[in-house]
């Protein structure tokens, strides 16, 4: 005979961490490692004032030339991500892989 219980069983912690996709938690780790890095180099210089503003000035001062190969670079680069963050068989991988 099984006895029930008012409460149903709670979810382990283990059970909520295999839930979370394996890039979740690679993404997670070199953030926090970005994080603690970040920290130890600004604490070294008390003096600096960190800013995070993007300036495209210098970029827009080379030639062309280098102005498309940073574009394709990044581009290149967004696409490697989605590659890899996607499943293999979705119908748009193929596509991107030969881009």
């Amino acid at each position: 005979m099984t006895t029930k219980t008012a409460f149903p069983p709670t979810i382990s912690p283990r059970a909520l961490v295999q839930k979370v996709p394996a890039y979740a938690w690679q993404f997670a780790f070199a953030f926090v490692i970005y994080l603690i890095a970040s920290h130890f180099i600004l604490s070294g210089y008390p003096e600096a004032e960190p800013y995070f503003r993007v300036n495209f000035e210098p970029l827009l001062a080379e030639p062309l030339q280098v102005q498309i190969h940073v574009a394709r670079a990044l581009t290149a680069f967004f696409i490697g991500v989605i590659l890899l963050c996607a499943p293999k068989g979705f119908a748009f991988h193929k596509t991107l892989g030969w881009t």
